[in-house]
Formats: C-alpha cells, structure tokens, sequence
C-alpha cells in the first residue's frame, strides 16, 4: 500500500497547497530511504488529486486542506490523514507504530478526538480499509 506525504523541506507542509513534494511510501516498512518524491510545485489541486491517484496512494498524511480537494481526494477512494504537523521522519515512525493520533502531531488548534470527527477518522491507519 503506497501512501503520500504532503511536505516541505523536511516538515509536513502546513497546507497541502503550499507542499513543495509529494514523499511517497511503499509497505510493508514504509523505508524514507526507498522514498519516492514528486515535485507539486505550480501545480493545481486538480492535479495533485489527479497524481495522487495516478501513483496508486491509498493514504495522504498532509496538515490543512481544503474541504474541496478532501472529497476529491476521497472521491478517488484516498483516505485522508489532515491536520497533522511534525518533521516527516517522526511521522513515518508514528504512522507505522499507530500513534499518530498521538497530541504531538496535531495542528495547534486541532483538539484530541475532535480533530476528524465530521470527516470519521479512527484511530489506526489500516481501519476502513
């Protein structure tokens, strides 16, 4: 399963419209070495939607982003993992040990379990899957 890392320089971008790359992940150790990167400088949400489903991603972890591109993303069958921030080492380790939900990759202004509620995030990152 691949899934899609929205990020600048070596953070999570603060929003998906301000990534400079996408870091994608194969299973099963999801290895930052075997990463690979696509450059989404300039491009429109329309085609970030569209590359993410070209490269076959199930899941991109990104911070903010607009509700308008989530359905489309989800509407391409990609479960989204918003509102996350940290350096993007750290939240490969967490998303592989399940800790992502953990208080130390929210967004300030994102509270707890609140964080996804309208949208059904659950803890884990195989859930619905």
């Amino acid at each position: 399963m691949y899934i899609a890392i929205a990020a600048y320089q070596n953070r999570i971008a603060s929003l998906l419209d301000s990534a400079e790359n996408l870091i994608m992940l194969d299973s099963p150790d999801y290895c930052l070495s075997n990463a690979s990167q696509i450059d989404i400088c300039g491009k429109s949400n329309n085609e970030i939607v569209q590359l993410l489903a070209e490269q076959n991603i199930k899941i991109l972890i990104c911070g903010a982003i607009h509700d308008c591109v989530w359905q489309q993303i989800e509407a391409r069958h990609i479960k989204v993992i918003p509102w996350v921030t940290g350096n993007i080492q750290n939240v490969v380790q967490a998303f592989i040990t399940d800790t992502l939900a953990s208080s130390a990759f929210l967004m300030p202004g994102r509270f707890g379990k609140n964080r996804n509620r309208r949208r059904g995030f659950r803890r884990g990152r195989n859930e619905n899957f």
